[in-house]
Parts: C-alpha cells; sequence; structure tokens
C-alpha cells in the first residue's frame, strides 16, 4: 500500500479550506428539511427568493413576477428579446418569452446580462444555468446551509443569443422592435387572458390591436379589432365575478367605435348552416376573462394606458 506524504495531505486540506475561504458563501433558506431558496437581488432594485436548479436552462420567473416588475421598471422594455418554446420534462414544448437581467447579484457575486424567461402561473423562481454557468464553479455546503460560488475577478462572458432552450422567434409581430414586446404581451393578456394569444397590432401609434378567436375546430375564426384609444376609460372598467365553474373578470369596453368584428364567412357547423355575419361595429363590448387573476388584469390595462395608450372622454 502506497503512503502519502503527511505534508502532501495537510497541503490539500489547506488548499481546500482555501477554496472555500475564497468562495463567497450565501445563506440558503430551508423547506421541509430541503435547502432551496437563495436571495437574489435583480437589477438592483429588489431582492427575490429563487430556487437553484441546475437542470433550467435559463433563470425563470413567473408571469406574475414578471408583470410586477415591469410595473415598477424593474424590467424595462428594452430588456425583451424573443419568445422561444422550451422542451419540457414530460417532452411537451412551452412557449415563453425571453428577456435580459441587466445584473443579478447573489451575495458580492454580480453577473451581468443574464438570460430570463417567464413561465406561466405562479410557478417558483429558478435560478438555472443561464446564471449558473457563468461561475468559475460553486457548490452547497448542507453541514452550514450555504451556497458557495467562485467567480473570478473581471471576468466577462459573452451572453449567448440563444438558450439551450430548442426554438425560434415568435412570428407574432415581425416589425415588432424589442421596445413594443412589453407592450404586446400586456395587451395580450388584457384581451385574451393569455401573455402570447393570437393578437397583431395593427398600428401601434393608434393602439389598433386585431384579435383572433378560434371559437371551433374546424370554424373560421372571430376576428375583432380594438380601438383602445377610443375607449372611454370613465365609463369603462374591470370587474371580478364569482361564477360557477369559474370565477371570470369582466372587462368593459365603452366610446365611439370601440370594436370593429370583421366579416364572417358563411359555414357548417355539425349538421347546422350558419349564415355570413357581415362587419359591423359596436360602442359597447365586454371581454370576459376566466381567471381569478384581476390584479394581473388591472396591472395590464395600467400599463397600456401608462404607455402609449390614451383612451377618450366622453365617447
Amino acid at each position: 500500500m502506497r503512503r502519502i506524504p503527511a505534508f502532501a495531505i495537510a497541503a490539500f486540506i489547506m488548499l481546500a479550506y482555501a477554496r472555500i475561504a475564497e468562495a463567497d458563501a450565501v445563506p440558503l433558506r430551508a423547506e421541509d428539511g430541503t435547502l432551496v431558496g437563495v436571495p437574489v437581488l435583480i437589477n438592483e432594485a429588489i431582492v427575490l427568493s429563487f430556487t437553484i436548479d441546475s437542470a433550467a436552462s435559463d433563470v425563470s420567473i413567473s408571469s406574475k413576477v414578471f408583470s410586477k416588475l415591469v410595473l415598477t421598471g424593474t424590467i424595462k422594455p428594452s430588456d425583451m428579446i424573443d419568445t422561444q418554446s422550451y422542451r419540457l420534462a414530460d417532452g411537451n414544448q412551452q412557449r415563453s418569452r425571453r428577456f435580459r437581467f441587466r445584473s443579478l447579484r447573489v451575495g458580492t457575486i454580480e453577473i451581468r446580462d443574464v438570460i430570463g424567461s417567464v413561465a406561466p402561473g405562479e410557478g417558483d423562481l429558478l435560478l438555472g444555468q443561464s446564471f449558473l454557468s457563468k461561475l468559475k464553479s460553486w457548490s452547497i455546503d448542507n453541514e452550514s446551509h450555504m451556497l458557495l460560488l467562485n467567480e473570478p475577478p473581471n471576468s466577462q462572458r459573452p451572453v449567448p443569443e440563444k438558450s439551450a432552450a430548442t426554438g425560434t422567434t415568435s412570428s407574432g409581430d415581425e416589425s415588432m422592435q424589442p421596445v413594443d414586446y412589453l407592450f404586446r404581451y400586456m395587451v395580450s393578456y388584457l384581451l385574451t387572458g393569455d401573455d402570447l394569444g393570437n393578437i397583431r397590432i395593427v398600428d401601434r401609434a393608434r393602439c389598433i390591436v386585431e384579435v383572433r378567436h378560434h371559437i371551433w375546430p374546424g370554424t373560421p375564426d372571430l376576428v375583432s379589432r380594438i380601438y383602445l384609444n377610443n375607449v372611454d376609460r370613465t365609463r369603462s372598467g374591470i370587474q371580478a365575478v364569482s361564477d360557477v365553474p369559474r370565477n371570470r373578470v369582466d372587462i368593459s369596453l365603452r366610446g365611439k367605435s370601440v370594436v370593429d368584428y370583421l366579416a364572417r364567412p358563411a359555414f357548417k357547423f355539425g349538421q347546422r348552416e350558419m349564415p355570413e355575419a357581415p362587419a359591423h361595429s359596436v360602442s359597447e363590448d365586454t371581454i370576459t376573462l376566466y381567471t381569478d387573476e384581476v390584479a394581473r388584469v388591472r396591472s395590464a390595462w395600467d400599463y397600456i394606458y401608462s404607455h402609449g395608450c390614451r383612451g377618450a372622454k366622453g365617447g
């Protein structure tokens, strides 16, 4: 058996402790005996608790948190990148918005230009590979409940244009600049209840939006154009309604010609012949969203009417 000199063992131990000493140690939050939460300073503005997930390709936040960060100005329109299709653990694909964190700080270590993505609903905030892969090394000390981070000084790594997710940019509004992505998502949620709903910005300056409703397979879409600048905000509003089987939010739009419904061709639905529906305009309409997130709906409304759309008075 080969003997290892005592001085070699001592040197190895000292080196190991030196590496630990050089590491930035960040306390972890424990949940049910599992170390999960790490505080992260986002864009030098707000601290949120993230779950470390080395299997996640990007740093991921929920759509609810994303909306709050947008409304507080923590995430700006210029931070938006594109929409990607992500492959989930069960093999399914999910479209998500991508944006750039200008900075993420964990402990004393700050990483700039980190790719982030938005997950639907109220899921966990995940500290994924778009942050972790930029570190020299990282580990979790289960005994001391610490996250150990090592990052060499003055290290600047280029940010990849594509994350580890497979996918391509959404074809939604091809002519949109990054500054308009947030506007599109907010409008989409307000009018469809989906951040990535089937809408098209017809005229950004005049706040005209086209919404396409797929009512039933094999039938023509119902297409409407909504004139947000014609909406009289003093007579319009948002109301949460307790309903069965699902709660809903009703958005009333009132004003002069607030919605144009495009002509819909005749079609056959089962054994019934459905007649052609001519184009027409209405001065009052109600959009119903089946959601409990009335605060998100109000936030989207406030964002739209503070970023270019002005509405009307006495329409």
